[in-house]
């Protein structure tokens, strides 16, 4: 019993410690958010597109009510409350081509400048990360996306290309890039199956029901969109 309450006491203090790191870091990543942080005023937004902040409402006639979604950055994803990144397909799909890659493009780039948005901080050694590839297939990716959903007739054949074509891309340049990185940087070069299976095979997935769910909000989002926008010209 006494070797049983030492053991207990000994993993509590470990846990303690841990969480004790854990807050440290999430309150130094705070206060740099918060030391970058802009206030943006709300009567100087223009309203008449969509761009990072949005909020775009839809009457969803098969369930007869009125939805509301948010476009948010990475760090405030919440798709039960409607909070959709500016990065996933159908953040890509709602901004744009241009306006999709600009907004993905700024995102990285307040990473590299310091701001700990990156899943492992931020800075720019970041780029010398296996994993930075995935940023870079986000930017050439959202404008992928976006310029086939806001073509003229954006079908729901040619939304589920541009997301799948969207994510090939962002699929291809990651798995090039952590294959150089790991190469010619690191000095530990990794075998092309474990490549193909890690940073393909099992996150693919996910993305590709992803990419369904975005064509299907999309399809219902963009007319909305484009009859604003053209009430408006």
């Amino acid at each position: 019993l006494l070797r049983t309450a030492v053991i207990y006491v000994a993993l509590e203090n470990v846990f303690r410690i841990a969480d004790c790191d854990t807050y440290a870091v999430a309150e130094r990543e705070g206060n740099e958010l918060l030391l970058h942080a802009v206030v943006i005023n709300e009567t100087e937004v223009d309203t008449k597109v969509v761009h990072l902040g949005s909020t775009v409402k839809l009457f969803d006639f098969d369930f007869d009510e009125e939805v509301e979604y948010s476009i948010v950055g990475t760090n405030e994803v919440d798709a039960l409350s409607g909070k959709i990144s500016d990065q996933s397909p159908i953040g890509s799909a709602l901004l744009g081509a241009k306006k999709g890659a600009v907004s993905v493009l700024i995102y990285v780039l307040l990473g590299l400048a310091g701001l700990p948005i990156f899943t492992g901080g931020g800075g720019i050694s970041y780029v010398l990360q296996p994993t930075f590839g995935y940023l870079i297939g986000f930017i050439v990716g959202a404008f992928v996306t976006g310029a086939a959903a806001h073509s003229s007739h954006s079908s729901m054949k040619r939304l589920l290309t541009g997301c799948f074509l969207g994510l090939a891309i962002v699929y291809a340049l990651s798995m090039l890039y952590y294959w150089l990185i790991s190469r010619f940087w690191l000095g530990d070069p990794i075998g092309i199956a474990p490549l193909f299976l890690y940073c393909f095979v099992l996150a693919v997935p996910g993305d590709i029901c992803l990419c369904i769910l975005a064509s299907v909000l999309g399809k219902k989002l963009l007319p909305v969109i484009n009859k604003q926008s053209v009430r408006s010209v």
